[in-house]
């Protein structure tokens, strides 16, 4: 038989939790609901203005850092090689630890229906496949720095002709270090070069959208964070 789990519950993590308890039955039923029937290709932004819309006590920040409780929960349950129960009952002893019944069941009865939740489990799954993928650029700029180019004399006077530069600027955001600007510079024929790739790469995209949708599979790009 093996060993329970044993886990430690930072402050944040303990204020969510808590959270989750203080739902009252019909806020709990309206989440659980939600996470069960929503589209699973809907945005974590989408899914809460759904939720404060419908229940307007619902605060938009604390579901955010919820929602990103239970996935990373659900993907820590996949790690350990146990289930939604699993991990569920241990973080219940883990929060209970001090109190006077560590077997309370209110906490993992509350937490597993959200962990085996459809948009959370396809959300948990599509993210894990990115988790060792290349850094991910989060904004793309091309700067145009024009340089003049004086006569051989030196004179302020005499500008002969000028560079123009072509600078692409990415924020690259890396796992485990900070985002980092990284800046190349382009030619204007190897800026056109990277408007054909680009272009390309669009219609690639394009075609594999259609494909999917005609296959009446679900786009997770997005919700993967890709």
């Amino acid at each position: 038989m093996a060993a329970p789990i044993e886990l430690g519950l930072p402050v944040p993590f303990r204020k969510i939790i808590q959270q989750i308890l203080d739902f009252s039955d019909s806020q709990f039923d309206l989440l659980k609901n939600s996470l069960e029937v929503s589209d699973p290709t809907a945005t974590s932004e989408q899914l809460i203005g759904d939720l404060v819309a419908a229940d307007e006590t619902f605060e938009a920040n604390d579901l955010e850092r919820l929602l990103a409780f239970v996935v990373s929960t659900r993907s820590m349950a996949s790690s350990l090689a146990t289930d939604e129960l699993g991990v569920a009952t241990a973080i219940s002893r883990a929060f209970y630890r001090d109190e006077a019944d560590p077997e309370n069941t209110v906490l993992s009865d509350r937490l597993v229906p959200l962990l085996a939740s459809r948009f959370v489990s396809i959300r948990e799954k599509a993210q894990g496949l990115t988790a060792d993928a290349h850094p991910k650029v989060e904004s793309v700029r091309v700067l145009a720095d024009l340089r003049p180019v004086f006569s051989i004399d030196g004179s302020p006077d005499a500008i002969i002709g000028f560079i123009i530069l072509m600078t692409l600027a990415l924020d690259v955001e890396f796992v485990n270090k900070p985002n980092e600007m990284l800046q190349f510079r382009l030619s204007s024929t190897e800026l056109r070069k990277l408007q054909d790739v680009i272009k390309r790469a669009i219609d690639k995209t394009e075609y594999l959208e259609k494909m999917l949708g005609d296959m009446s599979l679900l786009d997770l790009t997005e919700v993967a964070g890709a």
